[in-house]
Formats: structure tokens, sequence, C-alpha cells
């Protein structure tokens, strides 16, 4: 509203200043009056792992940043999710397949040959090997069972854990939080969980094709919808958590929504005002919603209930929806996610052993994987 007034004359705020404006004029009056509710990218994206590989010393976990997910046919969604937030500075994926009939294995697998992932392909294995004790609140076994798993099994491993879904993007709202391995890097010692909350990114209502896997998901959301305007129509919980493994281990942590830590350790809960949100394709597109009301959800104890409530709830979604426009943010890391995307397609469908992939430094480096092992 201040024009040019606003920008300031020092050449390192003068991005943050503009791409805020821009994206306030991209989503309309409603959020004018507060910037930090829209994520921001930076004008040169790339770089993260090079701010979140200083000053770790010897003795220090291998890495800063990793995240834990539990998949179930998601070989076409994997490649874009796993590039995208290697963008933000994450350095590793530990993948639990949930019993999945497609491709997800091998993409999995591809991105173990570069270091960057880890397959665990039996979850009932993991959980009799560990003796793991799911309460009867938990509606998802699986999930509680991973996130258990993956804190007592990498702790020494990684710093911080992430539990996101595939269809969940982390963003950063503040120049502060760009690279998220520096700044979790930054959080208090005592800190144990950062809970995020989510906006609802939701896709074109009047398309029914199924997207092409050349094309990314990131560039289908048509509207969005922030967690303050969801009223929890579909009581389908939006946040979701990092932490500590050392401060999640062992304990009744309530699943993966209501993460909370050991008493050594406190929580801090992100409002969408604050340095990070994610954004959750929870639709995806109109075709994948279809098709992921008959997945087997092994272990889900409500599935077609969730599902029949999703339903309901899209068309109000879509009435009270902010539009996506070019503008946002989220698109300035797309020319760079699809780049890489397609020439790792392209390496992906070599057999095993694969040529040397050539990776833009804005993704990092292939990792020596002599301790990626499958349990395959």
């Amino acid at each position: 509203k201040c024009g040019d007034k606003c920008v300031s004359e020092r050449g390192g705020m003068q991005w943050l200043v503009l791409s805020t404006l821009a994206a306030l004029a991209s989503v309309g009056e409603a959020w004018e009056s507060d910037a930090r509710l829209l994520p921001v990218a930076p004008p040169n994206v790339g770089g993260c792992h090079l701010a979140g590989g200083d000053g770790r010393g010897p003795g220090s976990p291998r890495f800063r940043v990793s995240m834990a997910t539990i998949v179930n046919n998601e070989g076409r969604w994997m490649p874009e999710w796993v590039l995208f937030h290697r963008l933000l500075g994450f350095e590793h994926f530990y993948v639990y397949d949930d019993a999945s009939t497609d491709d997800t294995r091998d993409v999995v697998r591809a991105f173990g040959e570069l270091g960057w992932a880890t397959l665990h392909a039996s979850v009932p294995r993991l959980q009799r090997d560990l003796n793991i004790r799911v309460p009867a609140h938990v509606h998802f076994t699986p999930q509680f069972v991973i996130v258990q798993h993956a804190a007592r099994t990498y702790a020494h491993e990684t710093e911080w854990l992430a539990f996101f879904d595939i269809d969940e993007f982390v963003l950063p709202t503040s120049a502060e939080s760009w690279c998220v391995g520096a700044y979790l890097a930054a959080r208090p010692k005592r800190q144990g969980v950062l809970r995020l909350q989510g906006a609802l990114f939701l896709p074109n209502a009047t398309d029914h094709r199924q997207l092409l896997r050349s094309r990314l998901l990131i560039d289908t959301a048509s509207k969005m919808l922030p967690i303050g305007k969801l009223e929890h129509k579909d009581r389908v919980p939006l946040h979701k958590n990092f932490a500590r493994p050392v401060a999640i281990a062992n304990i009744d942590h309530s699943g993966i929504h209501a993460m909370r830590p050991d008493p050594a350790h406190t929580i801090r809960l992100l409002k969408d005002k604050d340095e990070l949100i994610f954004a959750h394709f929870r639709y995806r597109t109109m075709s994948d919603f279809e098709a992921k009301k008959h997945k087997p959800y092994t272990g889900h104890v409500n599935k077609a209930e969730v599902f029949a409530r999703l339903t309901a709830a899209l068309d109000e979604y879509l009435k009270q929806g902010i539009e996506i426009r070019p503008s946002h943010p989220i698109h300035r890391y797309q020319p760079t996610v699809r780049g890489f995307y397609a020439t790792f397609q392209a390496w992906y469908v070599h057999p095993p052993p694969r040529p040397p992939l050539a990776i833009p430094a804005a993704f990092g480096r292939a990792e020596v994987a002599e301790r990626i092992p499958s349990s395959a």
C-alpha cells in the first residue's frame, strides 16, 4: 500500500519487500494486513545445503534435518516431493512403504543410489522387531509405528526429523527459514518438537483428467485456504511436526499430528504468522482424489468415514478458497524443480546400475551410500 516508500535501500531487504507486495496483490484484500501469512521464496533458489552444512563439529549427527514418511503407491508423486524439499535443505528421506504395488520402491531405491533415501518395505516387521506397542486411541497403526521406528533408529544420524506425507510441502514464510536445516540449527537445545500449521491447496474442480507424469503437482493448485478458515469441516488435523528424535522416542506421542516431547524437552507451536507452514495438497487432483478413496490403507480404522467427510467438505472449501495466481511465491520454486525433475525422470528409467547423474548445486550432492540399506 505504501508503494515505492516500502522499498528498502538495502539490497538484502529489497527482494523481501517486493516479493511480499507481489504476494499480497495476488491473493486479494483478505490477507493484505499481514504478509507473513504467505510463503516467501528467496530470489535465487538454492544454496541451502551449503548453509545447512556449516558449523557441524565432530560427533554431530550426519544429517541436520531428515524426513520420515509412510507411502502407498506414491511413485508418481515422490520425485517432485523429494526434489522440492532438497531445495529447502532436507538431506535424507526415510521412506516406509505400506504394501505399494506401483514403482514406489524403485523410486526410493533410485534416490538411495544418490545416498538421499532409505527404504523400509515392511512396517509390520519393524513393529515386531522393536516391540512397538500401539495405544488404543491411535487410528492409523503404521503411521504411529514409523514415528517410533525412525526416532529410535536414527537418533544418532539426524538432528531433526520431519514427519510429513507425500502431498504435504513445507513452505518458508520468512527469510529466517528459507533453509530449513540452518533454521532448525538455531533452535534452543531444549526445544524438542516444532509443530507447523498447514494451508489447504485445492485442485481445479472442473478438471478430472489424470495429470501427466511430466507435470508437477505444485503447478496444479487453483485455490488455497488457510487453517483459520477451515472450521474443521472434515475433522482431519492440519498440523504436522518436526522433532528431535531423542525427544520423542519411547513415549506415547499421540501419533503424527499431536506429537509431544518428553519432559526434558519443550514444544513450540508455530502459528500461520511464524516462520514455517506447510501446503497440504490433500485432494491433489480430482482424478487422484477419486483413486485415493480406493487405496488399501492397511491399519486405518475409519478410512471410509474420513473420505466421506473430505468429499462433503470440498465444495465448501472451493467456495471459500483464495485464488492462487502465477505471482504466488510457491511458483518461485517451480523452474528449478521442473528442470531437475525432468533430468531425474530420464535418469530413473535406466535399469540399475544407472550412469552418473549430474545434480544441480541447488539440490546438494550425491552422498556415499555405504550405509543406505533397504529392508525390502
